[in-house]
């Protein structure tokens, strides 16, 4: 179908009813601006399920299908890039959340706001770990600690909303069931582009605790504990119990199934030797008294425990109810707190006799 060979106006009218496939869309490229105008409403009632031809709605579909030939072409004739579509979504936080590099730069270039929805863009494109659409829109000067309302972050930054998604993977064990439970080359990517411009791991979110996300990752990835800890993310940090990031690191998976996956348990010891050998405290004790070794003694983690106290940690030390690390692990034996593991190393906790 062409529309160059009809005449103008109310014939073009006519036509609309009769345009069956999505594709026809790129028919609307070959009218002007008058007849354009004119074709858009019989278009969007035979299209409405689509969403098309209203307050922008053709360069939001554009933007959603990766058009860039109609995205241009409707730009040209009028069509608003400042529009939503049927979700109340701008076009470019469609674009950057599919990760369409090409439809962001060209709406960027026409005036998109790169901050619509207070910097929902960036941060879909670094949940869904669109590499090249976080560096464009960093480039392009967004907000590396924006805070996007609901239903998009909920107040969390880019940064916290990456982290955050790394440890409730782990919890729901979905990236087992998926096989991809190792750490993911395009998050790392995303996540460090994100700390090199600028990006605030001590306080995620706008409202709530000032948790650092050293203590949100401790445990679940040695890869981007490593990252924060490089871009000067504090190691002496504490959660709102006082525990610090070796504390977390060590119980990190507790609602994981007690830790039964090997691979979880590597991320766990990795982790502890990397805060260790950034010089982080192994005897700092959280608000119930507990150190590091302590909670090592009571999940029966016997690697960790030789690790602990040939780096100096101190099994004698007592938490608030009087317990040493060898009474908290005759407790994890009894609670049942080893699940399908098998602690041996008891006899390096008790006091000499």
């Amino acid at each position: 179908m062409s529309f160059s060979a009809l005449p103008p106006e109310i014939i073009l009218l006519e036509i609309a009813p009769y345009l069956r496939d999505p594709c026809d869309l790129f028919a609307l490229c070959r009218v002007d601006r008058r007849t354009h105008t004119l074709v858009a409403p019989k278009f969007h009632q035979r299209f409405r399920r689509l969403a098309v031809l209203h307050a922008g709605g053709l360069v939001a579909h554009a933007a959603v299908s990766n058009w860039t030939r109609l995205l241009r072409c409707t730009i040209a004739k009028g069509g608003s890039v400042h529009g939503v579509d049927h979700g109340r979504r701008a076009p470019i936080v469609e674009a950057a959340h599919l990760g369409h590099n090409d439809v962001v730069r060209i709406l960027l270039d026409a005036g998109a706001d790169i901050e619509a929805h207070q910097g929902a863009a960036l941060l879909c494109a670094s949940l869904c770990h669109n590499f090249s659409t976080v560096q464009l829109l960093l480039a392009r000067g967004a907000e590396v600690d924006c805070r996007p309302p609901a239903p998009w972050g909920a107040g969390v930054t880019p940064l916290g909303t990456i982290i955050n998604g790394i440890r409730w993977r782990s919890i729901r064990r979905t990236r087992i069931a998926a096989g991809i439970l190792r750490d993911c080359p395009c998050e790392l990517e995303v996540i460090r582009v994100l700390l090199h411009h600028g990006a605030d791991p001590a306080r995620p979110q706008a409202d709530g605790p000032d948790e650092s996300l050293l203590l949100s990752v401790a445990g679940y990835s040695c890869a981007v504990a490593r990252l924060l800890l490089d871009s000067g993310c504090d190691i002496a940090a504490r959660d709102f119990r006082k525990n610090t990031a070796l504390h977390r690191a060590i119980r990190g998976h507790a609602y994981s199934d007690a830790m039964q996956n090997n691979y979880e348990r590597e991320v766990s010891e990795a982790t502890v030797r990397l805060l260790v050998e950034r010089g982080i405290s192994v005897d700092a004790e959280n608000s119930a008294g507990r150190t590091a070794l302590h909670i090592a003694a009571h999940e029966g983690r016997d690697e960790i425990i030789e690790y602990l106290l040939s780096v100096g940690a101190d099994p004698a030390l007592r938490d608030r109810d009087g317990a040493d690390a060898y009474d908290l692990w005759k407790q994890g034996r009894e609670d049942g707190a080893w699940a399908n593991r098998v602690s041996k190393k008891g006899h390096l906790l008790a006091p000499p006799a």
